[in-house]
């Protein structure tokens, strides 16, 4: 066979991976349920064509190097399977299906860098096609029961079902697609899908801005976010609008300015880690009913005691931090009515904080070797050389936005009425989307690391 035919025939199976993995992608991100058989059989679709399309270069993988990454996540993904917080809400077959859902996504994006001309271009595309149904779906529904505007109109309204009252008052509430139905959710359940809508931002930055197909795309998948934020403004979700907001700005001037400002930019992201760690830490220590000087310093000031026991964030926190280190908490513990409190011990908006419930310590511990290896990850792909800009940096920023959303909005529970309905980060789809990603890349940056030894 001639090179021309070789060459055609590589390029008509980059083609066809590209449609085959935008299709199963563009399914993934639509599972907004617990659909872990689902998210299963996606997944071996997935390994299955990256294999099949790798198998040539199957010979240069390094068992060893897979397996570093490897270890912490099945770690992970067991700790979870066997905590009491998944043993009290979620099923077996979803729980055993959970850890082999890990392996499955991060294998198959480690392989698929194997495949000659694979581009994340059209997955990412699929992904924000499926990200704007969504939202459109959630807005309509949405308006339809509450009217465009509602979040200040309706702020002192509680609906009721079966004479029990939601959670939330109607300005802090929406309507959205949960599986194959449409509940009343908290408003952070809503604001997901167009928050990650607006990473398409970075898209364009990233890619060639003079292409007309990449502003038409970038511009629609905006729109459709900002129409879905516009909608349900209240004075709740124009915080987390406001934070977010922040957080794009500041990773486009980064993207756009990098030469000049990178510096600058850069320390401004590394001071609000540390003001984030800070205040994670206070709050932490403010929960601990055994520290009575720190809750009682914090309680007598009005401001401090507004951030750290009075808004609706915080008194989740509280009961949730309380006590994480005992016996009862050491591997998770399932939604309880807190008497000491008087409320409920559930989820709270963030997802590091939400590992003390879903694994006990150490899942959060395993978690922050996770959120690690992305961030080491991250710094080892900013020294490897490539000409492709949307490439190189665009799907590790969706994960980063992803990770950065779900700090604040962390889309734990979707039922107003339902307690035992809640929706950990470890069934989301964008949760797999991440790790086909991470073993992508670490895939790449093994492979430059090889080259630099030899």
């Amino acid at each position: 066979m001639s090179n021309q035919n070789i060459t055609e025939n590589n390029h008509l199976l980059s083609k066809t991976c590209s449609i085959l993995l935008t299709v199963i992608f563009f399914i993934l991100s639509f599972l907004t349920g617990f659909n872990n058989i689902a998210i299963f059989v996606l997944g071996i679709l997935t390994l299955g064509i990256t294999i099949l399309l790798s198998y040539k270069s199957l010979k240069g993988i390094s068992i060893y190097t897979l397996g570093i990454i490897l270890i912490p996540l099945l770690s992970y993904g067991v700790i979870m399977s066997l905590s009491y917080f998944s043993g009290s809400l979620y099923s077996l077959t979803t729980r055993i299906f959970l850890t082999f859902n890990i392996l499955l996504f991060v294998i198959a994006g480690y392989f698929s860098r194997k495949i000659e001309g694979f581009s994340f271009k059209w997955i990412f595309i699929g992904i924000f096609l499926s990200l704007s149904v969504i939202s459109l779906i959630n807005v309509i529904f949405t308006s339809v029961y509450y009217g465009p505007f509602y979040g200040f109109r309706l702020t002192n309204y509680y609906s009721y079902y079966d004479g029990v009252s939601s959670r939330f008052n109607v300005g802090s509430s929406a309507y959205a697609l949960c599986g194959f139905s449409v509940k009343e959710v908290p408003i952070e359940y809503y604001l997901l899908y167009p928050f990650l809508l607006l990473t398409s931002i970075p898209f364009y930055l990233l890619g060639e801005r003079r292409n007309k197909f990449n502003i038409i795309t970038s511009c629609s998948f905006v729109l459709v976010a900002l129409i879905s934020l516009i909608f349900v403004i209240s004075k709740i979700s124009l915080i987390y609008i406001l934070v977010y907001l922040v957080f794009i700005c500041l990773v486009s001037l980064i993207i756009v300015y990098r030469k000049l400002y990178g510096k600058p930019l850069r320390y401004t992201i590394y001071g609000l880690g540390i003001l984030v760690f800070i205040f994670g830490l206070l709050l932490f220590l403010n929960a601990q009913l055994s520290l009575t000087g720190i809750r009682n310093l914090f309680s007598s000031n009005r401001l401090f005691n507004y951030l750290f026991n009075t808004n609706r964030f915080s008194e989740n926190a509280l009961i949730l931090l309380n006590g994480v280190f005992s016996k009862e908490k050491m591997i998770g513990f399932p939604v309880y009515f807190d008497y000491q409190y008087g409320n409920w011990c559930l989820p709270t908006n963030n997802i590091l904080i939400n590992q003390f419930m879903y694994g006990g310590i150490f899942g959060f511990i395993f978690f922050l070797v996770i959120i690690g290896l992305f961030v080491y990850l991250f710094i080892k792909l900013r020294k490897v050389s490539l000409d492709d800009k949307l490439y190189k940096y665009f799907p590790i920023l969706f994960v980063i936005a992803y990770f950065v959303t779900t700090m604040i909005i962390d889309q734990n529970s979707y039922d107003q009425f339902d307690y035992g309905l809640v929706f950990a980060n470890y069934l989301s789809p964008f949760f797999y989307i991440s790790l086909f990603v991470f073993g992508h890349y670490y895939s790449l940056i093994s492979m430059e690391e090889v080259k630099n030894e030899a």
